[in-house]
């Protein structure tokens, strides 16, 4: 739900604050992730014949600001430093003029929903169950493994992934405190003829686009949950309307993410003290 179908390794101005906290070696090692991953879920589109829209298309970080060109740079510099296959443009693009920008090539787009249910018709076939509508109400260790309260069932595991934004069970590693929830709002226009690549600006405030075939996918003004946001939602949806010679669009939400501090994400065994419970969070 709510998730703007793009698969990339390229996340903001990331790489070279990557390698100012954690070295090139993490960086690196982050980098390689994100693009196994990639190629992880071609590949399994590719073996059951998912039908979710999936092509291989650009993604491009950019800015207007001739201000900001020098974080473009920088952010780029830090892609080489990591053998990271990319361009530096110095100019948009028709539909969306740009003064610096950096090219991912090849990364991914998809329907995510569609994408599911093909995952969903696989995993059924292999007799592997799916229950929806089943929320875990406690979770406590029952020997070597783990005792779930769900629907009024008690449930053992002797391991758990848990991928809700937050994990269940904290463990006293006070993961909370780690993270802040970022929101940014979204807009789909129905009608729309260039297919433009996945795009994502750096400016304030923030844009994104994602040409979906004849759909187009606008993001912004992402920002803190609790902040009062400086900029007037309703004149976005109107100068988008504008940009794009559009009617009103179809559907507006806003989506929620959780950011880590530390620009790693929270992924692996919740703790020493918990190694069988493992977490895939912010």
């Amino acid at each position: 739900g709510r998730n703007t179908g793009k698969v990339t390794s390229q996340h903001g101005l990331l790489y070279q604050k990557l390698i100012e906290l954690h070295g090139v070696t993490k960086a690196k090692r982050y980098y390689q992730a994100q693009e196994e991953a990639i190629a992880s879920i071609a590949s399994i589109i590719e073996e059951h014949q998912i039908d979710c829209d999936w092509e291989r298309k650009s993604s491009i970080l950019y800015t207007t600001e001739e201000t900001k060109i020098s974080q473009i740079q920088d952010e780029y510099q830090a892609c080489l430093d990591l053998g990271i296959s990319c361009t530096y443009l110095d100019h948009g693009r028709e539909e969306v003029p740009f003064a610096a920008g950096i090219e991912f090539p090849n990364q991914g787009s998809y329907d995510p929903y569609r994408y599911l249910l093909g995952l969903s018709h696989c995993l059924d076939a292999e007799g592997i169950a799916i229950y929806e509508h089943s929320s875990a109400k406690a979770i406590v260790k029952d020997g070597s493994g783990w005792d779930v309260e769900v629907n009024g069932y008690h449930i053992h595991a002797q391991n758990i992934i848990c991928t809700t934004q937050m994990p269940l069970l904290d463990a006293f590693t006070f993961l909370y405190a780690k993270t802040y929830p970022s929101l940014s709002h979204l807009a789909l226009f129905a009608h729309h003829t260039n297919n433009i690549d996945m795009m994502f600006s750096i400016d304030d405030p923030m844009e994104s686009y994602h040409g979906l075939h004849t759909q187009l996918l606008c993001g912004g003004y992402a920002h803190r949950c609790g902040m009062e946001c400086a900029q007037d939602y309703e004149a976005w949806i109107r100068s988008l309307q504008k940009k794009w010679n559009q009617d009103a669009p179809e559907y507006i939400w806003d989506s929620q993410d959780l950011m880590s501090f530390d620009h790693l994400p929270m992924i692996g065994p919740l703790s020493q003290a918990a190694p069988n419970f493992y977490i895939a969070c912010a």
